[in-house]
């Protein structure tokens, strides 16, 4: 095998180890994004059958952080 030989299967290989990782990834990103909605799904459900003030400030800080993640995972 000559050097260009080599180089080339060596670039490659991690060219398809790149792409695989990425296809794992997104589909894993899918997922936690899916969760996520659903979870503020939950809670928005939960709040149009009223609330006491506490319960409200507790959703609404649940809220903030499941809209952040969700911002990270289905963007």
């Amino acid at each position: 095998m000559t050097l260009k030989t080599k180089l080339i299967s060596i670039v490659s290989a991690i060219l398809l180890f790149q792409t695989s990782m990425s296809y794992s990834s997104s589909g894993k990103k899918a997922k936690d994004c899916q969760k996520v909605n659903q979870k503020i799904e939950s809670i928005q459900k939960k709040m149009r059958n009223g609330y006491t003030p506490k319960q409200g400030r507790k959703y609404h800080k649940q809220l903030n952080k499941l809209y952040k993640k969700q911002f990270e995972s289905c963007l």
